[in-house]
């Protein structure tokens, strides 16, 4: 017998681990320092933080995405192995909030 596979799904799974995978290196990371840096291209100021675990020390900016074309990625640490990102949680939380936007539900869902 032939299992189909949903490539879609899969895909996304990837991502979600990927993504834990990534940003879990921030974990006991401390900011130590702020900046607005003038990016080259367009001359624009992206905020950047400078944050130490241990004995390494990184910088944190925030740029739209992975290649600066949208909003919300963090760039600055280490592209996770593919071991790191296989063992990574493709976990997503769900929040419930009420009319005043407190949460009132959070929901785990593991894939």
């Amino acid at each position: 017998m032939v299992k189909e596979i949903d490539m879609a799904s899969n895909y996304q799974i990837h991502s979600r681990k990927f993504y834990n995978a990534y940003y879990s290196q921030l974990v006991g990371a401390t900011i130590t320092k702020f900046e607005l840096v003038k990016e080259d291209f367009e001359g624009k100021l992206l905020p950047t933080f400078e944050a130490k675990k241990g004995k390494d020390i990184f910088y944190l900016t925030l740029s739209m995405d992975e290649e600066g074309n949208g909003p919300g990625f963090m760039f600055g640490l280490q592209h996770p192995s593919e071991k790191q990102i296989e063992a990574a949680p493709a976990t997503i939380y769900k929040e419930e909030v009420d009319k005043e936007g407190n949460v009132i539900n959070v929901t785990v869902i593991k894939d």
